[in-house]
């Protein structure tokens, strides 16, 4: 561990400013969670005045089971995700303590839940608190450009953004990576980084770093007796990732969202998630365990884990996934090269490329063959299959590109 310094520590309150959104980014492990459900909720009237918004369902659930919290629920799923089959629940179920007596519960939602919410009840829904705390705020941003535009996370994103401006709530985003917050024009001219001295926080470390080309090659020198956690970005890449552990003689045990209709997880899987949520821990019996972007901001595993395995080069997600382990580790593998994961902007997603379009995707990857020169279209056609796209042409030869999962 590195520093001694917990954030609630070296925080100072009274560098917020109402009418921006105020920006504390510190990095995973110095408390930022325990920080904004105590220092910073405790700045209420009423911790009935607090709203807490968090990017995951498992994160909501981690938070809901906290004493004094509650879960602000919009809506009754059925089968399918928060864009199908959704039944109101009426106002006065949603808010008994908004109209009858208070109580002291901070309320607990998804970003995706609260934009139902603002959906449903409107803006004026924003005047009965005092606070909002935005945590995980990057992905705040990231879950918007999953679906279509105007989405439930969207409009979360734009409430807070208008409840941050409007000067009647105190907002505070939180996150270990928050530079597409900064980039984000929406937000950008309304930010006010919290100024605090971080030379002294707690952070998790690793006695070194390894990297890796193929993701293949990293599975074959694993150390053997050594139990480890892998984040991969689709559920393609896990399934064949468990698959490849077991046939190298681990025990591997992969969880992903409980939303996803198309790929229901086991029981076995399930009951693993719980003890995850409920024990901070990976049962004994598993010595590989593998999770996606479902997970990377949500849980927190205290139990053995000796070394990370990070399937993708984008910072934002290398330090995300290696801080769900909360402890130090022997080891952390990165990768370099060509064989990484590849993450496309939604703006090249379903629907013909044109020649500049095709192009500048080419460009977005940062692939290159050996020359130097951006990856040849046939190889970076392969590479975005195995990673789980589709890619498909019209009738005009116009490249179609999709989610497979």
């Amino acid at each position: 561990m590195i520093g001694s310094k917990y954030l609630s520590d070296v925080l100072d309150t009274s560098q917020f400013q109402k009418g921006k959104l105020n920006l504390i980014e510190a990095p995973c492990g110095c408390g930022k969670t325990t920080c904004a459900k105590g220092k910073i909720a405790d700045l209420a009237t009423s911790r009935n005045k607090v709203l807490y918004l968090i990017d995951t369902t498992n994160g909501c659930n981690v938070l809901a089971n906290c004493e004094n919290t509650r879960k602000l629920l919009a809506w009754d799923i059925g089968e399918g995700s928060y864009y199908n089959t959704m039944t109101p629940i009426p106002y006065e179920q949603i808010y008994p303590s908004f109209n009858q007596k208070p109580t002291n519960d901070m309320w607990v939602s998804t970003y995706a839940n609260f934009g139902l919410l603002i959906r449903e009840y409107g803006p004026a829904l924003l005047n009965h608190f005092e606070i909002i705390i935005a945590d995980e705020a990057h992905n705040m941003l990231q879950f918007a450009t999953y679906s279509p535009q105007p989405n439930a996370a969207s409009e979360a994103r734009d409430a807070v953004r208008d409840a941050a401006i409007s000067n009647k709530a105190l907002v505070i985003a939180i996150s270990a990576t928050p530079d597409n917050l900064r980039k984000d024009r929406r937000f950008s001219y309304y930010l006010h980084e919290v100024p605090f001295d971080k030379s002294d926080l707690r952070q998790y470390s690793q006695k070194e770093m390894g990297f890796f080309s193929d993701i293949h090659d990293v599975m074959d020198t694993l150390p053997e007796g050594k139990k480890g956690a892998l984040y991969t970005a689709r559920i393609s890449q896990m399934k064949h990732l468990e698959d490849l552990a077991r046939e190298k003689g681990r025990n591997p045990i992969s969880i992903w969202s409980m939303s996803n209709i198309e790929h229901p997880m086991s029981s076995q899987q399930e009951y693993v998630r719980e003890r995850i949520l409920e024990e901070e821990a990976i049962p004994s019996e598993y010595d590989l365990f593998i999770f996606n972007a479902s997970a990377e901001t949500a849980i927190n595993i205290r139990s053995e884990i000796d070394f990370v395995i990070v399937n993708n080069s984008n910072r934002t997600h290398i330090k995300q996934a290696r801080g769900r382990v909360r402890h130090d580790i022997e080891t952390l593998y990165v990768p370099q090269g060509l064989n990484v994961s590849i993450c496309l902007d939604e703006k090249y997603l379903d629907h013909p490329l044109t020649k500049q379009e095709k192009i500048a995707m080419r460009l977005s990857t940062g692939l290159k063959d050996s020359h130097g020169k951006p990856l040849p279209y046939d190889q970076l056609k392969e590479r975005l299959i195995n990673m789980g796209y589709s890619w498909a042409e019209d009738d005009d030869g116009q490249v179609i590109l999709s989610e497979s999962v």
